[in-house]
């Protein structure tokens, strides 16, 4: 009997969730797995490879879009349910937030000031009370780590059936550049390969992804590239904007014949600046370019408004987004500046309320009925900047890439690399006191694997790192020319922020 057909709602819901967390767990498990069993997914319609859920999501979206009262309301239940949730399961939480029946009665403003009554929650503060914010054991929930703002781990859990509701946010939002189901996208980002060093490229059939290393973009293997893309008809390009502008250089001087071919650009993880923008445009003229905005920590998300380069609005059925004074109160003049924060509702197994995002934007427009409550925000000021090293051959690496999303940083508390010639690098290492060393090799040894032989790298064990004036410390202490920094000489204007891998 099909899982659809089971008399008992809860038996469906418990099938459709184990779905959800099979085709995840699909988009992450070993190439060779995914091979084998790509080309039969692949035959698949594309709304029945991502299920019911993923088409409910789709439903819900696309009804806040047109439906203010909707997107109001559906925005309350879903806060409704999390401050509920963290009140009566998270120890964190429970002291500052009222009883949860007292908040599963509570109308919609009443739900806004709770949440704003609660301060904004730092990484610093998940670092150090992560274990008291969870709702499940952990066991029940995927691990995540990420590098941070500075190089500084930060570790949380997420709930194992999200990459479903993820992808119907993302696909909405690149539909609007032309993405649909059918799309075949040529990565340029950090994705695993089964053979790197000697074949920087895989075909996964049932995503429909062609995934290209960004740590070899030289000409011989960029040549490549094109010709596989010819190969698979890719006509979307999705990666970190300072492959994609290596990829475009190489194409326009190639004269690739399929560059009128590609329908959109999706960039993401880095900022991308003006230069980028307008060689894309002349290298794809049919293309439209369409960031996002998001974070690892899933807690909020907004797709760069059409015709408005550098201007976003919040999903608000993912979250609720914020801007923030310093001084903590809520912004509500265009044209001010304060902190992106946010509260997520798509995972809740370690759910963080208020988020400080760590990025700046200017406030464009505040949520209302006459936006579908969508904040909307510009000029953002990322707190990841488009570093680079680059390689034996002069290829760019971008910092992105390089980033890792795994147990390893649990031993390092901060690391930067330091660069003065192509080719080399220090890679400075302040290790978590008492980390065994097998775990702080490990670390070494996981960007080691990812750069290969794009670079020698030294480790230097140290507290001595570079910082700015505000006390951040970059990934790279970039110290090679910025002339020799740029592959193709353009204009350069400010950044804009896209996703956060």
């Amino acid at each position: 009997m099909p899982w659809t057909c089971l008399p008992d709602p809860q038996l469906r819901e418990t099938a459709m969730k184990l779905a959800d967390i099979a085709r995840g767990a699909y988009s992450r498990s070993p190439s060779w797995l995914r091979r084998s069993a790509g080309q039969v997914l692949s035959l698949a319609p594309a709304s029945m490879l991502m299920g019911r859920q993923y088409r409910e999501w789709q439903s819900i979206i696309a009804r806040t879009e047109r439906d203010p009262d909707y997107a109001a309301e559906f925005q309350a239940r879903r806060l409704r349910t999390l401050l509920a949730r963290c009140a009566a399961r998270a120890d964190f939480y429970r002291p500052q937030l009222p009883a949860a029946t007292v908040i599963s009665a509570a109308p919609r403003d009443d739900l806004l000031r709770i949440l704003a009554d609660l301060p904004v929650l730092e990484k610093e503060t998940v670092r150090a009370h992560g274990a008291a914010m969870m709702c499940v054991p952990p066991a029940d929930a995927d691990p995540v780590s990420t590098s941070g703002s500075s190089g500084e781990p930060l570790s949380f859990y997420l709930d194992r059936d999200r990459s479903v509701r993820e992808w119907a946010f993302v696909t909405h939002i690149w539909s609007r550049a032309g993405f649909g189901p059918r799309s075949i996208r040529g990565v340029l980002r950090g994705v695993q390969l089964p053979q790197l060093g000697d074949v920087p490229w895989d075909w996964d059939p049932a995503l429909r992804e062609l995934r290209f290393s960004p740590f070899h973009l030289t000409e011989d293997v960029m040549d490549a590239y094109l010709a596989l893309a010819d190969r698979y008809r890719v006509d979307a390009i999705h990666g970190y904007p300072s492959s994609i502008e290596v990829f475009a250089g190489h194409a326009l001087r190639r004269g690739w014949p399929r560059r009128e071919a590609i329908r959109c650009v999706l960039p993401i993880s880095e900022p991308i600046f003006d230069h980028q923008r307008e060689l894309v445009a002349t290298v794809f003229p049919n293309a439209r370019t369409m960031p996002f905005y998001g974070l690892s920590e899933k807690s909020m998300i907004a797709g760069e408004v059409p015709g408005a380069p550098g201007s976003y609005a919040f999903e608000p059925a993912y979250g609720l987004a914020e801007l923030v004074a310093e001084d903590g109160r809520a912004i509500v003049t265009p044209g001010e500046t304060g902190r992106v924060v946010g509260t997520g509702f798509i995972s809740a197994a370690m759910p963080l309320l208020r988020y400080d995002s760590g990025d700046l934007a200017e406030l464009e427009e505040a949520p209302s009925p006459r936006n579908g409550y969508r904040l909307r925000i510009r000029r953002i000021a990322s707190h990841r900047s488009q570093e680079i090293l680059l390689g034996r051959q002069g290829e760019p690496i971008g910092m992105a890439a390089i980033n890792i999303h795994s147990p390893a940083y649990s031993a390092i508390r901060v690391f930067q690399f330091m660069q003065d010639s192509p080719g080399t690098a220090v890679l400075k290492i302040a290790p978590v006191a008492g980390a065994p060393q097998e775990r702080i090799e490990a670390f070494v040894a996981e960007i080691s694997r990812k750069l290969r032989d794009a670079l020698t790298l030294d480790v230097e064990y140290t507290d001595d790192f570079t910082s700015n004036s505000r006390g951040k410390r970059p990934y790279i202490d970039q110290r090679i020319p910025e002339a020799q920094l740029r592959p193709v000489a353009a204009p350069t204007d400010r950044p804009e922020r896209s996703e956060r891998d």
